[in-house]
């Protein structure tokens, strides 16, 4: 068996979170806590599902969570965990402070893997790996847009 479902997926309204929401979000987790997901979106007077409330609390509105560009050297560092931790966002995630692993995933996938073709992987003998990143050459390549093509020219 199944964990039971969270909530009634019935009447709860999905999609963007309105500034109202925020801020009953977060005046309840300062007078109450983090904690009891499940029961937060009742207890708070919220139409929303308990994972929502979490999700929407630990990737956007807490304190710990650093919003804006990445630098140069994420960018680095992103790309070097990612050779050798490959999509496990959470735990390279844990090497940048102040990033999620859902925002670090986002950036990978719409930025920094399009730009993939720009590195230079050097092979040596057994199993190390060298990567050598040209990071003035990843920061020129963002300015191409990559595609694929249209469904239509495919059979």
């Amino acid at each position: 068996m199944g964990r039971a479902p969270c909530c009634q997926k019935v009447g709860l309204k999905r999609g963007r979170w309105t500034a109202e929401e925020d801020h009953i979000l977060a005046k309840y987790i300062a007078r109450h806590g983090e904690g009891l997901w499940r029961s937060l979106p009742k207890n708070a007077g919220l139409l929303r599902c308990g994972k929502s409330c979490r999700l929407r609390w630990l990737n956007y509105l807490t304190d710990k969570v650093r919003r804006g560009k990445f630098s140069r050297e994420e960018d680095d560092l992103i790309v070097k965990l990612h050779a050798t931790l490959g999509n496990r966002w959470s735990l390279i995630a844990n090497h940048m402070p102040g990033r999620t692993d859902n925002e670090i995933k986002n950036y990978w996938n719409a930025h920094l893997s399009r730009q993939i073709h720009s590195f230079r992987h050097t092979y040596t003998a057994g199993n190390e790996t060298t990567i050598t990143i040209d990071i003035n050459r990843l920061s020129a390549a963002s300015k191409r847009r990559g595609g694929r093509a249209p469904r239509s020219s495919t059979k």
